[in-house]
């Protein structure tokens, strides 16, 4: 389907690139692009995760090898910024911009400067992989997600944890896929493995569950609020991408293109691009 509202930037890893010497974006970019999209970007093997910085200036990318940070416009790799000891899954950039949340296979979320690359803080608690970080608009909490199936609220300069409600309010013991704050931190996005996703309520460091939102045909791995926060976003192995009414819960529109599962959406700042992975 086409749309003349978004323009799709495809974030592709090609599996030849695990057997090349890592060459700058414009030799990748040289293999061809799907219609509508922007840029080609590929370093390691994306994992999953991608976020414009709030000034739509950057864009971090989860790999295999630690977080790429590229320049939005061009697609000029910025840096890599490595510290994990197990591949990274997620990333969220804080409102300022100035830090990096990641979530990894090593079962920890860390803060990063985005600046020097230095590490900043480290949370500890999840048992599994942390497949997903999201800051809060205000910038005081990072909610993070992953196979242990809880959904953790930490608070940032203590780092002490507000909640683990997620799996008591679903009754659910599959892992979480997918956390995003929506723009006035009042919501947050969560899927699990299933073929709907939840919004909830965030009120006191605790969850409460508005509505369940269903139309995929296969699990949802990913989901993305729109700068406005009318718009909720989704991504699914039924390899489309899926944009939904927040105050209704009612499929918008319908982004179709890939032959494989999505793994990640966001928006950009001015909420006229999604990049989907």
């Amino acid at each position: 389907m086409k749309t003349n509202l978004y323009f799709i930037l495809f974030l592709l890893t090609v599996s030849l690139l695990t057997f090349l010497p890592y060459t700058a974006t414009a030799d990748i970019t040289k293999w061809g692009l799907p219609e509508g999209a922007v840029v080609r970007l590929g370093k390691g093997t994306i994992t999953g995760g991608i976020a414009y910085s709030p000034d739509g200036t950057r864009l971090a990318v989860s790999s295999s090898t630690g977080i790429w940070i590229y320049d939005a416009h061009s697609g000029q790799e910025l840096t890599l910024i490595t510290g994990h000891s197990d591949q990274v899954r997620s990333v969220s950039f804080s409102p300022d911009g100035k830090t990096i949340a990641s979530g990894s296979n090593d079962n920890t979320v860390r803060l990063w400067d985005v600046e020097t690359g230095i590490e900043k803080r480290r949370y500890r608690g999840h048992t599994g992989n942390v497949r997903s970080v999201s800051f809060s608009p205000d910038g005081k909490t990072i909610a993070s997600g992953g196979l242990d199936g809880i959904l953790r609220l930490w608070d940032i300069e203590t780092g002490i944890e507000k909640s683990t409600s997620w799996r008591a309010l679903a009754g659910d013991t599959d892992w979480v896929n997918r956390v995003s704050f929506s723009p006035d931190g009042k919501t947050i996005a969560i899927c699990s493995a299933d073929i709907f996703f939840h919004l909830c309520d965030v009120e006191n460091g605790r969850l409460r569950k508005l509505r369940r939102l269903i139309g995929h045909t296969k699990e949802v791995t990913t989901v993305s609020f729109s700068p406005d926060g009318k718009t909720v976003a989704s991504g699914s192995r039924d390899e489309t991408v899926r944009l939904w009414d927040v105050e209704t819960g009612i499929e918008k529109q319908r982004l179709i293109g890939h032959t494989n599962q999505v793994d990640s959406v966001s928006f950009s700042p001015d909420g006229k691009t999604i990049s989907k992975w």
